[in-house]
């Protein structure tokens, strides 16, 4: 979908989680080990699910070194260059914002950089500026309706694509507060009963068949159901990112509901 990598293969015997389609990941086992916390409607009348996988520490992948971020030269509007601070190998994350420079942008897929190198950061602009506002420095990672609308413009889907991208636009030059869920584990994101984008963190493998302690049962049983729907629908699309011991679960749906409700919205207006 973004060009993220894929969760590594191994025989079913030795992980039933890490089979080779992304849905697959969900099985009735991890789906038992997610927890949903209070719905919220975001700035857009959208409901925004916070999500956690027992046995997962958000925090962990916040946990990292630090970047160095700078234009090419020329710059240009979709990379960057960047490198590790500390000389050691080191990743650029999906939805990272990055501002000033020559135009607010965002990193547009998951991006490894190699020990001791700069490494060329796929970038999309967040703005029609072109002209140099300083040094690029490291904004927050996009909230997820946001993130959302990133998924689907990253997409394979050509038309909506290009909404999503001009609704992306609408959403950061407005942007209502909607910062919460992305401090979570995960979230889902869904219009009425439908899911329209999730994000989750999973465990290499899930350590007990016991059922998670529900924060919400009622959010639990909704988003638990619209994930198994999901796995199954041809209209979503996956995207898998592994690191050693969390794998990063992305899925948006081809829909219109999500750029229409950005663009529609009294806050883009």
């Amino acid at each position: 979908m973004h060009g993220a990598g894929q969760a590594p293969h191994r025989r079913p015997h030795e992980d039933p989680l890490t089979l080779p389609h992304p849905a697959r990941l969900l099985s009735p086992r991890l789906l038992g080990a997610l927890t949903a916390g209070s719905p919220r409607r975001d700035g857009y009348g959208l409901t925004v699910i916070p999500m956690q996988v027992r046995g997962v520490d958000p925090l962990r992948l916040r946990d990292v070194q630090p970047l160095i971020v700078r234009e090419l030269q020329p710059p240009t509007p979709e990379a960057v260059i960047m490198n590790d601070a500390q000389g050691s190998a080191g990743a650029a994350a999906f939805g990272q914002r990055l501002l000033g420079g020559m135009a607010d942008r965002v990193v547009a897929t998951h991006s490894p950089i190699p020990e001791g190198e700069n490494a060329i950061i796929p970038v999309a602009p967040l703005e029609p500026r072109w002209w140099d506002e300083g040094p690029l420095r490291f904004g927050d990672r996009l909230p997820p309706t946001v993130l959302a609308l990133l998924q689907l413009a990253a997409s394979d889907w050509t038309g909506l694509r290009s909404l999503a991208r001009t609704a992306l636009w609408e959403a950061c030059r407005e942007r209502p507060g909607d910062e919460t869920a992305a401090e979570q584990g995960g979230w889902a994101l869904l219009d009425g009963p439908t899911l329209l984008a999730a994000y989750l963190m999973i465990p290499p493998k899930v350590s007990s068949a016991t059922p998670a302690p529900l924060q919400d049962p009622h959010s639990s049983a909704l988003v638990r159901r619209a994930l198994a729907e999901a796995a199954r629908d041809a209209r979503a699309a996956w995207s898998v990112v592994s690191h050693p011991d969390l794998i990063e679960l992305y899925v948006v749906r081809a829909s219109l509901s999500l750029p229409d409700a950005i663009l529609q919205s009294p806050a883009v207006r």
